[in-house]
């Protein structure tokens, strides 16, 4: 009768792995008959219970790496283009929180304004950082990615031209294709007058009223009435708040955040707060 002299058992399983034993192994057979020779039958059972251990081999639960943490990439390329379109210091704390905020959520950003302006002092490896992105990431998180930058880094007084060839040396390294960026450049800088960021045109008195009306306020409220109607819209509509939420309902709340993002922007334009 033929039998398998590798064959293993399961003895025992826990949370952390589990405890084989290999019925035909050699070492329960040998140290019984070493055991015997020593101390007789006593000598033999001593050593076959210690052959057993040796038999036995303990296997540990394979553990899952730990994910990357993928919105430290959207930080350093962030810092890597702010940094090649010259803006490093053209940025005030709020701008810089609320369009972080609107990325990655209120709790994550709340104690890294600080290691953002960092970064920005920080030579950034920018094609390590790539290399990773165009193997790990999907289609949709290298687009994401790429709004995020053109997003991160408007403002009025930017070289666009120099700002496209900066994004697009990130593009060509994540292997996203220039046509699709060329689009994305096109959602924030074609637009009729849409893109709040790279021109603030003078304003009518009923479009002045409308961007207040966004917050629920009038004209003549304070900084701090501002910051707080604009961090309670800001939670309400970040996708974060509703992770269960369809596809459309998503897209339509990151519609909504961008709209008082901008409006945020224009007030504290009007007003010349920072």
């Amino acid at each position: 009768m033929a039998f398998n002299k590798n064959l293993t058992l399961v003895i025992l399983k826990t949370t952390n792995g589990k405890f084989l034993f290999k019925p035909f192994g050699y070492h329960k057979l040998l140290l019984a008959v070493f055991g015997f020779f020593l101390d007789g039958g006593r000598g033999f059972l001593i050593g076959f219970i210690i052959g057993c251990f040796f038999d036995g081999q303990f296997v540990p639960k394979p553990t899952q790496p730990k994910p990357v943490d993928q919105r430290l990439n959207f930080l350093m390329l962030a810092a890597f283009i702010i940094q090649t379109v010259g803006l490093q210091n053209s940025f005030s704390d709020s701008t810089l929180s609320a369009r972080l905020v609107a990325q990655f959520g209120e709790p994550y950003i709340q104690n890294r304004l600080n290691f953002f302006r960092e970064l920005l002092r920080q030579r950034i490896l920018v094609e390590a950082i790539c290399e990773h992105v165009r193997v790990e990431a999907k289609q949709d998180y290298k687009i994401n990615l790429i709004e995020f930058l053109f997003s991160i880094s408007a403002h009025p007084q930017i070289d666009t031209a120099k700002l496209k060839r900066s994004i697009n040396y990130v593009a060509a390294h994540i292997e996203l294709e220039e046509q699709k960026v060329q689009q994305l450049f096109d959602q924030f800088y074609n637009k009729k007058k849409e893109s709040t960021y790279t021109n603030y045109p003078r304003q009518t008195t009923s479009q002045k009223t409308n961007i207040y009306s966004v917050f629920n306020l009038t004209s003549e409220c304070t900084e701090k009435q501002l910051k707080k109607a604009y961090h309670t819209l800001a939670k309400k509509y970040h996708p974060d708040i509703n992770p269960h939420a369809s596809v459309s309902d998503q897209k339509k709340m990151q519609e909504q955040l961008r709209i008082v993002i901008e409006k945020y922007e224009m007030i504290k334009e009007e007003k010349g707060w920072k």
